[in-house]
């Protein structure tokens, strides 16, 4: 008996032992890429090319372009699954939404959301994953399934909203439980926030400019609204209020914004002021506004948008006048890199190299990772068996052999 439970448990060990290794050998092949969070491996811009109409896609090691591709009219905004696998670009001139394989490099949806779609935002915080696209041209808020690829349900918002910012469960808000979408609205001056739940506008916060862009850092407990006049506007996340004016800028309005992860400091370009201004995070619990500006990043040719990975370790600045993507070290807070995309770049984000499989190969993939490890159970069962078998008749032989 001693021999046979023996034999058995290393059987059982080996069985084990055998799965996990297929398992780990095979399952980084499958594995989806993070995007925009870590340190990213690629830029995408849209705005660039000989029309204005291409999403160039940047490879940050290398600083230099790997790829670019044709879209279907002006781009206006990007954003990327949390995978890496797409990216969504806003088509206003013609009002469609383009959806790319970012491992195929091509266009593989493009249907309507309004008549000029403008600024988006992914919303994660629901069991559908959704994006959120202003629609400047009908003055709504568009709701679609990223991955049907259908407009699931409008909302009516502001006049002319421009972009969009998700307050989620850490950021703030009254109710951790009801995710927020705040939207800007140019020709009302003011700011939509819907209930990302209901589906309901349940505030309107009047500004005192048209309210041009807006962004949410995850933790804040303020929005930051930038305005057609230059005015970089703080609102409280969990009471809907304005707290007041934390800078104006020299130039005018402000062009898209982003913050820093580490620091909480907010980087806006003004492109008139052919500058970067770096603040001070402001707190929901004072309404007493910081000394503003940290500091004044000189850059020509306009500076339109900025993006920053959540580890902080760089930043990168599209230029509207020459059609070139800026890399810009935040230790040193100088430039360490210039690459050309042309065109007159618009918007951008930073992300994470797609996954190396296409969707159906990775479900191919995952297919066969299954098929193996159990069939892996069963010869490891079979071979339990025999070694059972084999260890009762040797203990019969024995006992024969004792008779």
């Amino acid at each position: 008996m001693r021999m046979r439970g023996t034999v058995g448990r290393g059987g059982v060990l080996l069985g084990m032992l055998a799965a996990l290794v297929i398992v780990a050998a095979l399952m980084p092949i499958a594995r989806p890429a993070q995007g925009d969070g870590g340190a990213p491996n690629l830029i995408y811009v849209v705005g660039g090319g000989p029309s204005d109409e291409d999403l160039v896609v940047i490879d940050v090691q290398q600083r230099a372009v790997a790829w670019r591709l044709p879209l279907s009219g002006i781009p206006y905004a990007v954003a990327l699954s949390p995978d890496g696998r797409y990216a969504y670009v806003t088509i206003a001139s013609n009002g469609m939404l383009d959806v790319i394989d970012a491992h195929d490099k091509k266009v593989v949806a493009e249907f309507p959301v309004g008549k000029e779609p403008t600024g988006m935002a992914l919303d994660t915080t629901t069991a559908t994953q959704r994006l959120l696209v202003t629609d400047a041209g009908e003055s709504a808020l568009a709701v679609v399934d990223a991955t049907k690829h259908t407009v699931l349900d409008t909302i009516t918002v502001g006049p002319h909203p421009s972009s969009v910012a998700i307050a989620g469960p850490a950021s703030g808000i009254k109710d951790p439980t009801h995710a927020e979408a705040w939207v800007t609205s140019t020709d009302g001056k003011s700011v939509s926030v819907v209930d990302l739940a209901t589906l309901q506008v349940i505030a309107t916060i009047p500004m005192p400019a048209p309210a041009l862009t807006v962004i949410i850092p995850q933790t804040s407990q303020v929005a930051y609204i930038g305005l057609d006049d230059g005015g970089i506007e703080v609102v409280r996340l969990a009471s809907h209020t304005a707290l007041g004016s934390l800078f104006t800028l020299k130039g005018s309005a402000s062009a898209q914004m982003d913050y820093n992860a580490i620091t909480g400091s907010i980087y806006v370009p003004d492109p008139t002021g052919n500058v970067v201004q770096v603040l001070r995070p402001a707190t929901g619990d004072s309404d007493i506004m910081p000394n503003e500006p940290i500091r004044t990043l000189p850059f020509g040719d306009e500076p339109a948008a900025v993006a920053i990975p959540f580890d902080g370790s760089f930043a990168v600045i599209a230029h509207r006048a020459t059609g070139q993507v800026t890399m810009l070290d935040l230790g040193t807070q100088k430039p360490i890199a210039q690459v050309q995309v042309f065109g007159h770049p618009v918007a951008l984000i930073t992300g994470s190299y797609p996954p190396a499989l296409s969707g159906v190969n990775a479900a191919a993939v995952g297919l066969i990772i299954t098929v193996i490890v159990l069939g892996g159970f069963v010869v490891v069962g079979q071979l339990l068996i025999i070694t059972n078998r084999r260890t009762k008749k040797m203990q019969k032989r024995r006992a024969a052999n004792d008779a």
